[in-house]
């Protein structure tokens, strides 16, 4: 049954009213320079084409996530989230991969970047047969926020010590400190995000059935939408 005075006061709450219509201003808002953004990164020649794969492919997932807020429903919002969250750590992996395999990666690994988004899409299609994918979202954040840093002295090692490398080697060797230098930028940007976004979302798995109706949804518009929490709400109404 449908409790009149439960969705009485979530219709009437100003409250959530204000939160959703910031939301929804700051979402329209974001999606200009989100396109903007996607056609920077498959038109730069500074990357590789996996990098560029994946921060195209971060971008349509910050896209769906506003759009799925404006106009559609809770699903796409939620893939569009948890894409986004994974770019950093397959980054790294690609990162990785190239540090591991400079000697031959820049001609021999052009598919790798369509096997990187196969496995993002797969780990974000669907986060919450996991009990607390804000952890795990975390958790490999760290990962890759540490690897990050490993790279780069990695990297500048082999460029000491490998002095019998080709040239084309030592080009890979100098592509990989020039992109993981940038991408380090992001990566910082990117965590912070996620540590603070993820981790305001978290308690709610454990207070939701406490707190009012309203008041539960306008602070949890504002960090995080979560189908398993939402759930619980909803069979109250």
């Amino acid at each position: 049954m449908c409790d009149e005075r439960v969705v009485d006061s979530i219709i009437n709450s100003k409250i959530l009213k204000s939160v959703e219509i910031l939301m929804l201003i700051l979402s329209i808002l974001a999606i200009p320079p989100i396109l903007v953004t996607f056609r920077n990164c498959l038109n730069s020649n500074f990357f590789h084409i996996n990098i560029r794969l994946i921060a195209a492919f971060h971008c349509v997932c910050l896209f769906i996530h506003c759009d799925a807020r404006c106009f559609l429903t809770r699903v796409p919002y939620i893939f569009g989230l948890f894409g986004a969250s994974y770019s950093t750590v397959f980054m790294v992996i690609e990162r990785t991969i190239a540090t591991r395999k400079y000697k031959k990666y820049e001609n021999r690994q052009k598919t790798l970047g369509v096997y990187l988004l196969v496995g993002q899409v797969n780990k974000s299609a669907n986060p919450y047969y996991l009990i607390f994918p804000e952890f795990v979202a975390i958790f490999v954040n760290i990962i890759a926020f540490v690897q990050f840093s490993r790279l780069i002295r990695i990297n500048r090692n082999i460029r000491i010590s490998d002095t019998t490398n080709s040239l084309g080697q030592k080009y890979q060797v100098e592509e990989n400190l020039s992109i993981i230098a940038v991408l380090r930028v992001f990566t910082k940007c990117d965590f912070g995000f996620i540590l603070i976004y993820f981790t305001l979302g978290i308690p709610f798995h454990f207070f939701a059935h406490f707190m009012d109706n309203a008041a539960y949804y306008a602070i949890f518009e504002s960090t995080k939408k979560s189908s398993d929490t939402d759930g619980g709400k909803d069979s109250n109404l």
